[in-house]
Formats: structure tokens, sequence, C-alpha cells
């Protein structure tokens, strides 16, 4: 169990540190609008975390009783660190992500709201279609296709 526990520790480590690095030194950020910039910071830390192949991490996290980061895309880099927290490895409040789950959920009932209008008691479904943008002028279609 403890060589687990270490593996855990190790993997969690040093993936905390990509995550607290992602998108530093870009210019990316820079351009993002103030009310905008832990979500987008949030996805540059996703995307980090997706070049990295943690399925035997995220395996053995569930096995050990941890969140295996599954579902945790709205709020991923404070959730590793969630986890450290609770496996004792300290970390200063001024460290801690600001994007947590509160905010992630937060940000995402805001959005929906915002591409999909408030929701009704009647309308069970959202969807969303993305969609090539060859299909701009191509009303007729997507009127059959949502039909």
């Amino acid at each position: 169990m403890k060589d687990a526990m270490q593996y855990i520790r190790t993997s969690l480590e040093h993936l905390e540190e990509k995550l607290s690095n992602a998108g530093s030194g870009t210019t990316f950020t820079k351009k993002i609008h103030p009310q905008n910039k832990i979500s987008a910071q949030n996805l540059l830390q996703y995307l980090t975390l997706r070049n990295h192949d943690i399925r035997e991490l995220q395996d053995i996290l569930h096995e050990k009783g941890l969140s295996s980061l599954a579902s945790s895309e709205s709020h991923i880099h404070r959730q590793l660190q969630e986890i450290l927290l609770r496996m004792g490895v300290p970390l200063a409040s001024s460290e801690l992500n600001h994007c947590t789950f509160s905010y992630g959920r937060k940000k995402i009932l805001q959005r929906s709201v915002q591409l999909f209008g408030q929701s009704s008691r009647q309308q069970h479904a959202a969807i969303m279609v993305t969609l090539d943008k060859t299909y701009l002028d191509k009303t007729e279609l997507i009127k059959h296709i949502l039909k």
C-alpha cells in the first residue's frame, strides 16, 4: 500500500508542477478578458493534463478511494491539489487554484444560460452541436437537422 501511495504522491506532485506552469511564458493569457482568465487558465491546465497518459494513476487513485480526476474538467488543477492536501502534502493557501468545483459549476451554469437561455421546467434537455463554418449559410439544412 505504501508503494502505491508513494506512486500517487510522486505522480500528482509532478502533474501539479506541470499544471502550475501551464501557459506560463505565453502571450495567450494576456489576450483573455479578465472575466475569463480563470476559465482560460483551467482550459490550459486541462489540456496540459490530457497530454499525459494518466490511466494507471487514475486506476490506483480509484482503488485507494481518492478522486480519479474524472469529471474534474471544470476545476482540474484544484481537484489535483485537493487530493494532495488529503495525502498530507502541504500547500499554502496562496498556491491553491481559484478554480474550485463550486466556481466551475457556477461558470458552466452561467454560460449554459448565456447560450441556451433560462431553462424552463418543461424543457428537459439542451443539445449543443458544433458545426464547421461551411454550414453558416445553410440555414435550411440546419432547420431540417433540428426537426
